[in-house]
């Protein structure tokens, strides 16, 4: 992926992928109880949803 981003000029972060399907985007809340099945995230803190496949990218 570096020589892909590099090519297309694009700035590649690398992110540690730990927590990431459990921890909300919009307040930064982390609970385990937040990926409520495979597909659903809603977050126990400030309500907000989304597919969980998207939450964790």
């Amino acid at each position: 992926m570096d020589y892909k981003s590099a090519w297309l000029g694009v700035y590649l972060v690398a992110v540690n992928s730990k927590n990431t399907s459990r921890t909300c985007p919009c307040c930064g809340h982390l609970v385990k109880e937040n990926h409520q099945t495979q597909e659903n995230f809603e977050c126990v803190e400030c309500g907000y949803t989304e597919n969980a496949d998207v939450v964790g990218q």
